[in-house]
């Protein structure tokens, strides 16, 4: 299950190029393009939750609400994932599904407290207890592995953490490093292209702006002139 807003609305919540509305939906796009790449080259098959399809006023209702669409759509696995986590084809999708099948949850944590993949079953769902956790906060994770210990009976199975990017700090950060594992070349290749670009063009811009010798509107003065 893709849980995402479209390019044209993640943008807004996300500032990856800070000023650049055109670039900042890119590098969404870009990402989304990706996870939609990665999620189908899997065995397993994909349900789409974009903003058409997502019901409730907060982040944790839209989210527990696609859970629950799903499971009444007939699954009783859902593997839940963002359109935020670049590293996200290093996952062994068919193993986090036996996983499920066996019986156990599985999350895969974030450096922040998040989480960039849930896997739940039918058996471990509670809407009323999902709905009350603490989305996109620092205690996120925490609370997530606290809720499916005392639903569930057992803590989940964790994955490796893996970065997401909510940021230009993080875009940036995560562009600075050697690509991990399960990032295709030609997102960290596009996303490189797009900031350099952002940047060369703001670098451009201050030195159109330095160049310019304006006089102060209320001084009565022109411009300065060059001596010959």
């Amino acid at each position: 299950l893709l849980f995402s807003h479209a390019p044209s609305r993640e943008w807004t919540n996300k500032w990856f190029v800070p000023g650049d509305a055109t670039r900042n939906c890119e590098v969404a796009e870009a990402l989304l393009t990706h996870t939609q790449a990665t999620t189908s080259a899997t065995t397993l098959p994909v349900v789409h939750v974009s903003d058409d399809r997502q019901r409730g006023a907060t982040f944790g209702e839209r989210f527990v609400n696609a859970l629950a669409d799903g499971f009444a759509e007939g699954y009783d696995h859902l593997i839940v994932v963002g359109n935020d986590c670049p590293e996200l084809g290093a996952v062994d999708f068919a193993a986090v599904a036996q996983t499920l099948h066996a019986g156990r949850p599985v999350v895969g944590p974030t450096p922040k407290g998040g989480a960039y993949l849930i896997g739940l079953s039918r058996t471990h769902f509670s809407a009323e207890a999902l709905r009350a956790l603490p989305y996109q906060t620092t205690a996120f994770f925490n609370a997530l592995q606290t809720h499916l210990v005392q639903h569930v009976g057992h803590a989940p199975v964790v994955l490796a953490p893996r970065d997401d990017l909510n940021s230009r700090a993080d875009l940036r950060r995560f562009l600075r490093q050697r690509a991990p594992a399960g990032v295709a070349a030609w997102l960290v290749a596009h996303l490189r292209f797009l900031l350099r670009a952002r940047n060369r063009e703001h670098r451009l811009r201050e030195r159109r702006l330095a160049h310019q010798h304006l006089a102060h509107p209320l001084s009565g003065r022109g411009p300065p002139l060059r001596r010959r």
